[in-house]
């Protein structure tokens, strides 16, 4: 199976969201929807916003970590982490933070499973800039990148979302955006700079 396929399967079923995947303040509006009137429609769309949300994520993770081969635990990972946010989604206290505690969740599963299997070390790692520890860890999500990156302006939020989430190269990302390779190098900074101060992304490693 080729990397792509699944990606094209997720985003065939993601297209019947009304907003986008990344689109967290209308995911976290929805929830709080579903909460306050118990309306049927928007409990589907928060439970199919989650379903896609939970297996981007840990796709995004196993070929990046080039354990994509290891499918049966990908989809186990997946399957426990959607059930372990249905069986808690009722109680969750700030519905307004419904998309970050769905991303916790899903970042709590995936540690606990890594800590079980041999670190990869890749022998083509880019030169760039690089977060280190839980902050690379907390920007492998794409929608704390962006929520942290609102306000940015829409070429800076998707050089981050291809930098920090598909790990792609300044070289790739600069010919994909069509920009020049210094102007990508300095969108990344920017960008790490504002994550690393953003209200989300310091809740997101308790440090708020």
């Amino acid at each position: 199976m080729t990397l792509t396929a699944p990606f094209r399967s997720l985003a065939a079923v993601a297209s019947r969201l009304p907003f986008h995947l990344n689109e967290t303040k209308k995911v976290n509006a929805t929830f709080r929807h579903w909460r306050r009137d118990d309306d049927d429609e928007a409990k589907y769309h928060v439970d199919l916003w989650t379903y896609c949300f939970i297996r981007r994520y840990f796709l995004i993770k196993f070929t990046r970590d080039e354990l994509y081969n290891n499918a049966a635990d990908m989809d186990a990972l997946i399957e426990q982490a959607y059930v372990k946010v249905e069986d808690h989604q009722a109680s969750v206290s700030d519905t307004t933070r419904y998309a970050s505690w769905v991303s916790v969740v899903c970042k709590h599963a995936y540690l606990n499973y890594r800590r079980n299997v041999p670190p990869v070390v890749s022998i083509d790692q880019d030169d760039g800039l690089h977060l280190q520890g839980d902050s690379l860890e907390a920007l492998h999500d794409a929608a704390m990148v962006h929520e942290g990156l609102r306000h940015q302006a829409p070429a800076g939020v998707e050089i981050a979302y291809l930098r920090f989430i598909e790990n792609a190269s300044y070289q790739d990302i600069a010919r994909r955006m069509d920009k020049p390779l210094p102007i990508v190098r300095s969108y990344v900074n920017k960008a790490m700079v504002k994550l690393r101060s953003a209200p989300v992304f310091l809740a997101y490693l308790g440090r708020n």
